[in-house]
C-alpha cells in the first residue's frame, strides 16, 4: 500500500511540473527554478541567461495542415530542445508554441553559442507530420544577467522581460535568427 502512495504521489508530481506534450517541464517549474537560479546568480555572481524560443508562422502549420500537425511539431521540438541542453538548465513549455530555457553559470557568449545551435537544429530538421514532412524555424530572443549587472536588482519578470523583449526584435527582424540584449 505504501508504495503504490509514492507511486500516485510520484505521477502527481511529475503531471503537475510537465508539460505532457513535449515532455518538457511546465510554467509552473519554470517559475519555481528561475526564482531559485537568480537567488542562486545573487549568493555567487556567476551569470544566468535565458531563452525564449518561439516557432516562426505555427498559426499557419495548425492552418494548413490541422492542429495534429501542429502538436506533432512541439512534440518534435520538445525532443531537440530536451537532447540539446545541459541537465543543469532547465527548458520549460511556456505557452502555446512558446518555450524558455534556462542556462545557469552561462555567460552571454555561451548563451548565444548554445541558442543559434538550437536553431540551426531546428532549420536543418525535417519535421514528420502525418505522412509528409515539413521544414520549420524557429526565432530566439534571449537575456543574461551577470554579477556586474547589478544582481540585486533582477527578478524573474525582468529577465523574462528582457528576452521576451529580444525575441520580439527577433520577429521583428524577419524571423529565424536568435537576437541577445542586456539590460
Amino acid at each position: 500500500m505504501l508504495l503504490g502512495r509514492k507511486d500516485i504521489y510520484a505521477n502527481i508530481q511529475r503531471i503537475s511540473f510537465n508539460d505532457p506534450l513535449t515532455g518538457l517541464s511546465n510554467r509552473r517549474m519554470f517559475e519555481y527554478v528561475l526564482d531559485r537560479e537568480i537567488k542562486k546568480m545573487r549568493r555567487t555572481g556567476k551569470p544566468l541567461s535565458l531563452l525564449m524560443v518561439d516557432v516562426d508562422f505555427f498559426k499557419s502549420i495548425n492552418d494548413v495542415h490541422g492542429h495534429p500537425s501542429g502538436d506533432a511539431v512541439l512534440e518534435q521540438i520538445g525532443a531537440i530542445i530536451r537532447e540539446s541542453f545541459r541537465s543543469v538548465d532547465l527548458a520549460a513549455r511556456y505557452g502555446g508554441e512558446e518555450f524558455a530555457i534556462i542556462l545557469p553559470d552561462t555567460d552571454r557568449a555561451q548563451a548565444v553559442s548554445v541558442a543559434e545551435r538550437l536553431r540551426l537544429k531546428v532549420a536543418e530538421r525535417q519535421f514528420q507530420i502525418g505522412k509528409g514532412c515539413i521544414n520549420v524555424t524557429i526565432s530566439i530572443g534571449g537575456a543574461t544577467w551577470g554579477s556586474r549587472d547589478g544582481a540585486g536588482d533582477m527578478t524573474g519578470e525582468r529577465l523574462v522581460a528582457s528576452a521576451d523583449k529580444a525575441l520580439y526584435q527577433a520577429k521583428q527582424m524577419g524571423r529565424d535568427i536568435t537576437i541577445f540584449i542586456n539590460e
